[in-house]
Order: structure tokens, then C-alpha cells, then sequence
């Protein structure tokens, strides 16, 4: 997500200070802490995490399990909390390979950023920041936000099923990243028919959008 750095004349391309990488660390930890405790759940990061300048990505969670963070998006004392808990919400769904995470992008990323904008309220409350993070900033800047076509994919199938929103992606956060397709459609396969036929169809619809296909790879 490309976020705008805060006023002031901050330099996007200025390397991050010692001080700065050290509050990364300690704020991230804390989020981990927060998450893991709403979620239930273990997690992988290592507890490495690096502020990179010039750089035009938000953040990244890498498969060797540490975290980056573009620099002007940890200098933004909004849109930094919704990157944080976006990357650490990776490192709680069961290791994946680069190439997995490519082959099935948007059934990780989607159910990543969904699962980030259902939680942060009540993080953002635990960590005991809520007050200076508005929502109507962070919503504002997610209107158009690239993963919103994973999101409306995920959400068809969950109005489908009828399942409440939170619960939905928490159990797909369980499900390693490359099964989650293939366990929706073993469940479709569960249904009696007409509902077999309709539940399979709307998943291999979805599918289409959320797996490498959708990029006409």
C-alpha cells in the first residue's frame, strides 16, 4: 500500500536512526503480544524487524519469518498501525513458501487485510493507542487499496456460508495458505445437492480471483 509520509518535511529516502529501529522492535513486540492473545494462536517471526528507506511497499512479511517496514510509513503515526498488525497477522498462519505465496496470493493476503481491519480496534485498544488512530483515517485509506478485490472475493464466500465475519477468517488464518482453497471445496463436497453444486461453483469462481490465475499468470 503506498502511504504519504506525515507533515514536517520528513526525508522518505533518510535512513532510520538506531533509536528508531529500537522503538520498531519494542512496538512490534507489543503488537505480537496483543495479537497472539486475541488470536490464540502461535507465531513465527523471529523477532527481527528492519525500517527500510526508500523503498515503495508499506511493509513486508518475509518467509524467512522477520519483518520490514517502509520508514515513512513507521514515521506515520496513523498508517503505521495498520501496517504492523497487517505483516505480524502473517507470521500467525502456518509457514509458507515464496513460491506458495505467490501461486496463492490473495488467499493470504486477502484474509490477512480483512482479518487486520476486524482486529485493530480491539488491538489498537489493548496496546492503548486507540485514541490517536482514527478509524475514518484508516478506512479512508483503504477505500481503493489493492487487496480489496481478494477482500470482495473472501466475502462472497463467506455471505454464502453464512458465516460471521471474524470467525470466518480466523479459521482460514488457521489453514495453511496453500489448503485453504482445497479445504472450502471439501467442504462444498460435504453438502447435498443443489448446495454442492452452488458452494463449489462460487469457491472455483473465487478461486479464479484470488490464485495467480487472476493475474493471467
Amino acid at each position: 500500500m503506498s502511504v504519504p509520509p506525515p507533515a514536517g518535511g520528513f526525508d522518505p529516502f533518510a535512513p532510520a536512526t538506531e533509536v528508531q529501529q529500537e522503538e520498531a522492535g519494542q512496538t512490534l513486540r507489543r503488537v505480537f503480544d496483543v495479537l497472539a492473545g486475541i488470536l490464540e494462536l502461535a507465531h513465527s517471526w523471529t523477532g527481527e524487524v528492519t525500517l527500510e528507506s526508500g523503498v515503495f511497499y508499506a511493509g513486508v512479511a518475509r518467509p524467512e519469518c522477520d519483518i520490514r517496514i517502509a520508514a515513512h510509513v513507521w514515521n506515520h503515526p496513523v498508517f503505521r498501525w495498520r501496517t504492523l498488525i497487517h505483516e505480524a497477522l502473517h507470521k500467525f498462519s502456518p509457514p509458507f513458501t515464496r513460491r506458495e505465496y505467490e501461486q496463492f496470493e490473495g488467499w493470504e493476503e486477502g484474509v490477512v487485510e480483512q482479518l487486520q481491519r476486524l482486529l485493530r480496534r480491539g488491538a489498537l485498544d489493548k496496546i492503548g493507542v486507540a485514541a490517536g488512530v482514527p478509524e475514518d483515517a484508516l478506512a479512508g485509506a483503504e477505500a481503493d487499496h489493492r487487496y480489496n478485490v481478494y477482500i470482495a472475493a473472501l466475502e462472497s464466500l463467506r455471505a454464502l456460508w453464512g458465516e460471521e465475519p471474524e470467525w470466518f477468517y480466523r479459521r482460514l488464518l488457521e489453514i495453511p495458505q496453500p489448503l485453504r482453497f482445497a479445504r472450502l471445496m471439501s467442504e462444498a463436497d460435504a453438502l447435498a445437492e443443489p448446495e454442492r453444486t452452488t458452494f463449489r461453483r462460487a469457491t472455483l469462481i473465487a478461486h479464479a480471483r484470488l490464485s495467480r490465475s487472476s493475474h493471467g499468470a
